[in-house]
Parts: structure tokens; C-alpha cells; sequence
């Protein structure tokens, strides 16, 4: 039987606001599975306490960082399947397929905006 639920995450911090949405199929990708996830990085329980002992929480947010850094660097604004294949065959050490083959599933996910006038680079040596 499935359990499948959508998220919506937002960078509130961000000017755009924009936002990774996934479904999990929390009958496939349980909480073992996403704590799995979580203790492959360094710094596993200070995230998971960050996230009030949320442990699904937790891991959207590292998902939602990953996805949201690769909107904006040089190869980004991906299309959502574009943004599934960099997930594929194991593209991220530690992560799972995007694809819902193994309970994750990204939706969508909107292209942060790169002002390129709010940055400015300075010789120091």
C-alpha cells in the first residue's frame, strides 16, 4: 500500500522564492531509508536536530540545496527531467534516483535567479 505525500520547498531567503516540489512514497523510501540518506554526509545529526528531529525535513533540505545549486551554475535552469538525470546511476554519491524507482520523485523545480550586477569581484593580492 502506498503513502504518498508532496512536499514544497522554499528558499525564503532567496529574492525569487523558489521552490523544489517532490512526492515521497514513504511505503518505498521510509524514515530508514531517508536517515540513511542523512548519515552518509558529515554533520548528519546537527542537520536532523535543525530540522526539529524531522527527519524528512532534513533530508529536503539537502536535497532542495543540491537542486537549487545546480539551477544556477553554469550548466543549469534544467527541465525537470533534465534535473532527474543528474540523479541517475548513482551521478550523486549518497543519493538515490529522483525518479520515484526508489520512493523520491522531483516534480518540479524553479531556476533561482544569478544577478550578476549584485556581485562584484576585487583583486586582494
Amino acid at each position: 500500500m502506498s503513502d504518498v505525500k508532496r512536499y514544497e520547498i522554499t528558499w525564503n531567503a532567496h529574492e525569487d522564492a523558489p521552490v523544489l516540489t517532490v512526492e515521497i512514497d514513504h511505503s518505498i523510501c521510509t524514515d530508514k531509508s531517508l536517515h540513511q540518506i542523512n548519515n552518509f554526509f558529515t554533520n548528519a545529526e546537527d542537520r536532523y536536530l535543525d530540522s526539529d528531529c524531522d527527519i524528512t525535513a532534513t533530508v529536503l533540505k539537502m536535497l532542495a540545496a543540491i537542486c537549487f545549486s545546480e539551477q544556477t551554475g553554469p550548466t543549469g535552469d534544467w527541465n525537470t527531467y533534465g534535473l532527474i538525470c543528474q540523479f541517475k546511476d548513482g551521478n550523486y554519491e549518497g543519493w538515490p534516483p529522483m525518479d520515484g524507482s526508489e520512493g523520491i520523485k522531483i516534480l518540479g523545480c524553479d531556476s533561482p535567479g544569478v544577478c550578476y550586477d549584485d556581485m562584484e569581484v576585487e583583486e586582494v593580492s
